[in-house]
């Protein structure tokens, strides 16, 4: 299952804020060690919606199957917790990949302890009214809402077994920017091939 991480993920972004190399980027990527990257899919994916660059956003995954599977089928959290698109995908963001502007990164250093305050005093409670918020995901993704940070859907971020984007046996299919989780070596390497000899097969 998740992880309670909240508390620990916060403090490594204290670091990040710190160190404040951030700003001398124009996007700040946070992924799990067991997820399989490619880099230059993400540019291409940033590329498409960023033509001219983007303000304060941040990236949610495509969840189409996760009304059976907590905290996204709380119906009251709805509204606050999905987005759909036109084609009735509904999205939010998981920790596996999460993506930001820089002025978003901005902003979260400037205006966490709001969320952290709102959360630990049992404020907004239509935000922060249940434990989810201890999985460092759901809090930034509530955190980012809270701070008017404008999420951008993309179906081809992350293709994850867990949230049931993936296929069972997994088959890392060509386009995805990531791939989780992959927890051993074998695994992680395979996927890799799998998906680079795809994206190289497209080209």
């Amino acid at each position: 299952g998740t992880a309670t991480n909240t508390g620990v993920f916060l403090n490594l972004w204290k670091l990040v804020f710190r160190e404040r190399r951030y700003r001398m980027h124009d996007w700040t990527i946070k992924l799990d060690v067991d997820a399989v990257f490619f880099p230059d899919k993400l540019r291409q994916v940033l590329r498409r919606h960023c033509p001219s660059g983007c303000k304060e956003v941040h990236f949610r995954q495509n969840l189409t199957r996760m009304f059976d599977r907590e905290p996204w089928r709380r119906r009251q959290f709805v509204p606050i917790m999905i987005d759909a698109d036109d084609n009735g995908v509904h999205a939010a963001m998981l920790g596996p990949i999460e993506v930001f502007s820089r002025r978003a990164v901005v902003k979260f250093a400037k205006y966490n302890m709001v969320c952290k305050t709102e959360y630990a005093q049992g404020m907004n409670q239509e935000l922060w009214g249940d434990t989810w918020s201890e999985h460092e995901d759901v809090f930034i993704d509530r955190c980012m809402l809270r701070l008017r940070v404008v999420p951008i859907i993309e179906h081809k971020l992350l293709d994850d077994m867990l949230s049931g984007v993936n296929r069972s046996p997994p088959v890392c299919q060509p386009g995805f920017v990531a791939y989780h989780p992959y927890k051993n070596v074998d695994r992680h390497l395979r996927c890799h091939f799998q998906a680079h000899s795809a994206h190289t097969e497209a080209f």
